[in-house]
């Protein structure tokens, strides 16, 4: 026999079932830098943003719950200073099987080219440059070194003259959109210094396609006479001209004597 006391009833859950998305974020001239507060959000097929996340010290970001077998758009919302915001879009839908996904993506930093040549386009090594922003044209901006050659902009850099390497090569990276002065800080031996140049960064200046500057010395052109060559001849005119002087005495003293006896 069943009682009523015999019937146990419990409450049916209806449980949503839903997932979640993370970002690991690199930077693409260093994949093993991790880029912080870099902000992603996530839309439905309509286009409405139904979450927004960012990424902590250690590059990575993870999404709130989203639900099932419903078709999301992940993409990049803002980027930090000094590198390009990523057009790129990511189409997934979370289902039992892919309850999670897990995004590896790389940011660009801007990138500035130099490259340091003869006047035949010759490489030129052992030059150092200062940059300066425009309107701001007596602080020179700091960086900081990343490898030979490769200098990051830092505002709490402590270089400020960027050298060139073995290649006279030189690349300038993550300075924010704005235009610049570029200018020779330190001179290679033997060669007139270049004048400054201006050059604007936009977000066409990539790390993998940065903008290209060249920039040619002349060599130094030796001015006056060679003395080992012409020691010879400068010895000649000085013997000619120190035997002229008595010669040039004796003709005005005769000169003088027949003027006498005429008078």
């Amino acid at each position: 026999d069943f009682t009523n006391n015999s019937l146990v009833t419990e409450p049916v859950l209806n449980k949503m079932l839903r997932g979640k998305i993370s970002v690991i974020k690199t930077d693409a001239s260093d994949t093993k830098r991790k880029l912080e507060g870099i902000v992603f959000e996530v839309v439905d097929s309509e286009g409405n943003t139904v979450n927004i996340f960012e990424t902590d010290q250690n590059g990575r970001g993870e999404s709130g719950w989203l639900p099932f077998k419903e078709e999301f758009i992940l993409r990049e919302k803002e980027t930090e200073e000094g590198f390009v915001l990523s057009g790129e879009e990511y189409h997934f839908t979370l289902d039992a099987e892919h309850q999670s996904f897990e995004y590896r993506i790389e940011n660009q930093p801007t990138g500035v080219r130099v490259s340091k040549i003869k006047e035949r386009g010759e490489p030129l090594a052992g030059a150092g440059f200062a940059v300066k922003k425009v309107g701001f044209l007596q602080s020179i901006l700091p960086f900081t070194k990343a490898d030979e050659g490769v200098y990051r902009y830092d505002p709490n850099g402590k270089e400020t003259t960027l050298m060139t390497d073995e290649n006279g090569k030189l690349l300038i990276l993550e300075l924010p959109n704005a235009e610049y002065w570029l200018e020779e800080a330190i001179i290679p031996e033997g060669y007139f210094p270049a004048a400054p140049t201006a050059f604007t960064v936009t977000e066409k200046d990539t790390y993998k396609t940065p903008l290209e500057i060249a920039i040619q010395n002349s060599p130094w052109v030796k001015l006056g006479l060679d003395m080992d060559k012409y020691n010879r001849l400068i010895a000649a005119l000085l013997i000619g001209i120190g035997a002229g002087i008595p010669i040039l005495m004796i003709i005005r003293h005769r000169k003088k004597q027949r003027e006498d006896k005429e008078a």
